[in-house]
């Protein structure tokens, strides 16, 4: 059996029957410990340090990148032709909750809406003529007309 991750040890589960024919059966309920499983991880220095990583024909390797938060899984298929992919991996944070103040709602919205018609309904309406009379910086004509 080609091992999945190098380093780690496969856990072996006790089968119902054991193949030693002695007549003690495994006590259901339980839970199996494994011991002396070794926890490390494989480190390389980069792709072309994950590229050199020796492997044997069917297996699979967890490469895992010293200089970034990077890892490589490299396969192997029956004729030892490896393919790598690489994975990056980051913390997972709680999205951050916008704040219910930078936007408006339809009901403040129409309420603004109506303050500025009611606004447009108090300035009362100019003409053209009534617009230029007014106006200081406006020259008059030779008759002292505007």
């Amino acid at each position: 059996m080609a091992q999945l991750f190098p380093g780690f040890n496969s856990v072996q589960i006790p089968t119902l029957y054991p193949s030693n024919n002695s007549s003690v059966m495994p006590v259901v309920g339980t839970s199996y410990q494994p011991t002396n499983v070794p926890h490390q991880l494989t480190q390389v220095n980069g792709i072309e340090s994950a590229k050199a990583y020796p492997t044997s024909p069917n297996s699979m390797y967890a490469l895992f990148d010293s200089n970034e938060d990077v890892f490589y899984v490299k396969t192997t298929d029956a004729s030892n032709f490896p393919v790598i992919k690489k994975y990056r991996f980051y913390e997972e944070t709680e999205p951050v909750k916008e704040e219910a103040s930078q936007y408006v709602t339809v009901e403040e919205f129409e309420k603004f809406k109506k303050e500025i018609l009611d606004a447009q309904q108090l300035v009362p309406k100019q003409s053209k003529s009534d617009k230029y009379s007014n106006d200081p910086g406006r020259k008059s004509d030779v008759n002292g007309k505007g």
